[in-house]
């Protein structure tokens, strides 16, 4: 995962608690890459507590993207 996206995933996962998530329980799985390599981040929200870990699990919803893409998305270019 380029610098950017991995600096995205561990402020978000900074974040801990966010209020206006708290009737929020939900997984979602990132599967961010290019056709060498796919990176896996699982965002979990549980009633508000946000956590980011790597594992390689299934989430409740998957969003597969292209690494650049992604790059683009959250610089705000996309």
């Amino acid at each position: 995962m380029k610098p950017t996206s991995a600096a995205f995933f561990e402020e978000l996962g900074r974040h801990g608690h966010e209020p206006l998530l708290e009737r929020v329980t939900s997984t979602v799985r990132f599967d961010i890459g290019d056709e060498a390599s796919v990176d896996h981040r699982l965002l979990r929200i549980d009633r508000g507590d946000v956590t980011v870990t790597s594992e390689d699990i299934p989430g409740d919803c998957t969003v597969i993207v292209d690494a650049a893409l992604f790059d683009e998305i959250i610089g705000g270019r996309t």
